[in-house]
C-alpha cells in the first residue's frame, strides 16, 4: 500500500534561488516579535525521503548535544556520503542555517512541529522527480474562485496560473478558480509523459469564460489531449456537490494538445444519498454517451443593458437584502432540497 502525506501538491513553498530550487517551511513569528525564521531546505535534499529523514534527525542530535556549526557540516557530508551521494557547498551552508533556526526555535521551546511540517511538505518534491512519476493521476481538487483567496495567496496563484497559460484575467478576474491550475500543475509535476489524468471538476470547467484557457489543454509545461468524452452530472444529479461537476480525463502528449471534446456522457437521475456505492449509482442514474457538451457561455451580444453592469448580480449595499439560514419560514426556490430560510429586509 503506498504511504499517504498530508503535503503541498502545488509546491507553493518550492522556492528559486542562486543555485537551483529550495523548500521553504515559513514559521511565523513569535507574539510580539516580527522576525520570522523561516527554514531551508535545498531540493538536492528533499528528493531523498530517507536522506530528507536522517538530515532532519542529525539536526535533532546535533541541537540536543549542542554541536557547533562546523561539525554539524561535518556530520551532514557523513550521512549524504553513506547514501552515496554529495552536497555542494551552497546547499550545506543552507542546511547550517536551518539547523542554527531550528535550535533557536528548540531553545525557544518552539521546535515541536516544524520538522513533521518540513517532512510532509518536502514528498510532493520527491513524486516529482523524474524517475518518480506516475502513470496515472486521479483527484478531486480544490474548487476554490479567485475572490475567496486570501491576498497572500492571490498574488502566487495568478503567477503560477499565468505560468501555466491558464488564468483568464479582465472581468472574469475574480472567477478564475484554483481547480484549474490545481489540473495543470498536477500534470507538470506528476504525470509521466504519455500518462492519464482524470479530475472531478466543477461544470463550469466546461462552459464557463474563466475555463476557457483551460479546456484548449495548451498548458505551458506540459500539454494534454482531452481525449475522452468528460461525464457530466448537472443541477439534477442530487445529492452530490453544492454545483454541478463533471469529470474531466486527459492524456499528456508531447507538444500535441486537443479542447475538450464536443460530446460529453450525460448523467441524470436522483441519489438516495450523497456517498452512494457505484451499484447503487447504477440504478438511479441514466447515462446518456455521446451527449452535446453543454454550451459554452457567451460573453458577447445578450442583453441590451449588458454593458450596464460590471459585477454580475451582485447587490450594493448588501444590506438591503440579507438572507438567514436557520429559521424555517419559506424556501429558497423550487427545489424541494433547498434550505428553509428566514428572509429579512433591512432598511
Amino acid at each position: 500500500m503506498s504511504p499517504l502525506y498530508l503535503g503541498d501538491a502545488l509546491q507553493l513553498n518550492v522556492r528559486g534561488m542562486f543555485m537551483g530550487e529550495e523548500l521553504v517551511v515559513i514559521v511565523p513569528p513569535k507574539a510580539g516579535e516580527g522576525e520570522r525564521k523561516d527554514l531551508h531546505f535545498p531540493k538536492s535534499v528533499c528528493e531523498f525521503p530517507e536522506l530528507f529523514d536522517e538530515v532532519l534527525e542529525t539536526i535533532r542530535i546535533a541541537s540536543e548535544g549542542n554541536m557547533r556549526a562546523k561539525a554539524f557540516e561535518a556530520r551532514i557530508k557523513a550521512v549524504v556520503a553513506d547514501r552515496g551521494k554529495t552536497i555542494p557547498d551552497f546547499d550545506l551552508s543552507v542546511l547550517r542555517q536551518t539547523f542554527e533556526k531550528l535550535d533557536a526555535l528548540r531553545k525557544d521551546g518552539r521546535d515541536t512541529i516544524w520538522s513533521y511540517v518540513a517532512r510532509n511538505l518536502s514528498r510532493p518534491l520527491h513524486l516529482s522527480s523524474a524517475e518518480r512519476r506516475a502513470d496515472v493521476v486521479v483527484g478531486n481538487p480544490p474548487w476554490l474562485a479567485f475572490r475567496y483567496m486570501s491576498k497572500e495567496f492571490q498574488k502566487r496563484f495568478k503567477e503560477l496560473a499565468e505560468g501555466e497559460r491558464v488564468y483568464v484575467g479582465g472581468k472574469l478576474a475574480t472567477q478564475a478558480d484554483l481547480s484549474a491550475l490545481f489540473f495543470a500543475k498536477s500534470v507538470a509535476l506528476y504525470l509521466r509523459e504519455g500518462g492519464g489524468i482524470a479530475f472531478v471538476m466543477p461544470l463550469a470547467a466546461l462552459t464557463r469564460g474563466q475555463f476557457e484557457k483551460f479546456r484548449t489543454g495548451a498548458f505551458h509545461t506540459k500539454k494534454v489531449q482531452f481525449n475522452d468524452e468528460p461525464w457530466t452530472f448537472d443541477e439534477d444529479v442530487q445529492p452530490l456537490f453544492p454545483v454541478p461537476s463533471c469529470v474531466l480525463f486527459a492524456a499528456a502528449e508531447r507538444g500535441l494538445s486537443r479542447p475538450t471534446p464536443k460530446t460529453v456522457t450525460a448523467y441524470k437521475g436522483r441519489l438516495p444519498l450523497r456517498d452512494a456505492h457505484e451499484d447503487v449509482a447504477d440504478k438511479y442514474l441514466k447515462v446518456t454517451p455521446h451527449a452535446p457538451a453543454p454550451s459554452e457561455a457567451s460573453y458577447e451580444g445578450g442583453s441590451p443593458y449588458r454593458q450596464a453592469f460590471v459585477n454580475g448580480a451582485t447587490l450594493y449595499p448588501r444590506m438591503l437584502c440579507l438572507v438567514e439560514k436557520p429559521a424555517a419560514v419559506s424556501r429558497l426556490g423550487s427545489n424541494p432540497d433547498a434550505p428553509l430560510v428566514k428572509r429579512v429586509i433591512t432598511r
